[in-house]
């Protein structure tokens, strides 16, 4: 890639549009391997980002030929208002132009780009507190999403690339594909942190709590961190779970029961051995409630049991019997004592 020295240049670099707009992980890729080139050029790189995120939303594309030609008009009059004198007689340019004469640097880029992208064949599907729904992409895999959760992908562009983006959790079962070679196509699963590349298998992704967790139930999956400046591959077994840590870039590989950990599918929540930390984090992510515990000793202690249809409440009475607890309600803000 070329070096680049400005705000805007990195803002009209294809590339980096395709990375900041349409989260493509090959040109995600590039430019993280571009920041380990140029470590001082993070800062331009982050408010290009910024800059193209802060965007407004509009049901508008323009044409590759209007945009053209639109640009074309735009440095025209620009360089026509810098480099030649205003006549007094000069008839009045039409509105929409002497306005884009006006915008200067990242003004100017920022008023091209938001008619450009706006990607309208985006789908989006958003949970609430305490619901689950079950989406059928359109190659026919099924993606359980669970509460308080999000996923997302190109409607137009899924059956040529299957590829989407979650925020949340999600079980996966994904449909074998072939391409005209007969070769299985590929199906990726993008998260902040990582992406999920799998061809046919049943996997689970969290990504609540500053982590992402992925739970492989059966077939492989090859995990690719996209975080930092150095790309690492991770390779699943069935029964495994990857967990890697934002802030400390730490990963961790452990062997689980894949049947418990997605017991969500089934309306059942099951709690192994687990920690009480962990209880507390299921009931905020999962139910929306803001639980404060006073003694922290008390985070560290463990609990097994099995709820059907689980209710929060139940949960609670149950930890408060165990380990004889005062519980005082506040609407969705609890305090353990």
């Amino acid at each position: 890639m070329n070096q680049f020295h400005s705000v805007e240049d990195i803002m009209m670099d294809s590339s980096f549009q395709q990375w900041i707009i349409h989260h493509d992980p090959q040109a995600r890729q590039q430019w993280q391997v571009y920041l380990a080139q140029y470590p001082e050029h993070t800062e331009l790189v982050e408010q290009a980002k910024r800059a193209l995120q802060e965007l407004p939303d509009i049901n508008y594309r323009m044409s590759d030929e209007l945009l053209q030609k639109t640009w074309n008009n735009i440095e025209s009059v620009v360089n026509s208002t810098v480099e030649q004198p205003i006549a007094k007689n000069r008839r009045l340019q039409p509105t929409w132009l002497l306005v884009a004469a006006s915008f200067t640097g990242l003004a100017l880029i920022s008023f091209i780009l938001w008619f450009t992208f706006t990607d309208t064949n985006q789908n989006t599907y958003q949970t609430a507190f305490g619901e689950t729904q079950r989406i059928l992409l359109p190659d026919s895999s099924v993606v359980m999403l669970n509460a308080n959760s999000t996923i997302s992908y190109n409607e137009q562009r899924f059956l040529q690339q299957r590829e989407v983006w979650i925020e949340g959790e999600a079980f996966f079962s994904i449909a074998k594909q072939w391409n005209a070679d007969h070769s299985l196509t590929s199906f990726s699963v993008h998260t902040e942190d990582l992406s999920v590349n799998v061809l046919g298998t049943k996997f689970n992704v969290n990504t609540h709590r500053e982590s992402t967790k992925v739970i492989l139930s059966e077939g492989s999956v090859k995990l690719a961190l996209t975080k930092g400046s150095n790309t690492k591959s991770v390779l699943m077994e069935p029964g495994e779970m990857i967990t890697f840590e934002a802030g400390s870039q730490k990963l961790e590989k452990t062997l689980v029961n894949p049947s418990k950990r997605t017991a969500w599918l089934q309306d059942e929540l099951i709690f192994d051995d687990t920690p009480v930390q962990e209880i507390i984090h299921t009931l905020e992510d999962t139910y929306g409630l803001e639980i404060t515990v006073l003694d922290p000793q008390l985070l560290n202690r463990s609990y097994t049991g099995t709820f059907q249809n689980p209710d929060p409440e139940i949960i609670l009475i149950a930890l408060k019997t165990l380990f004889d607890l005062e519980i005082e309600h506040n609407g969705n803000r609890i305090t353990i004592k």
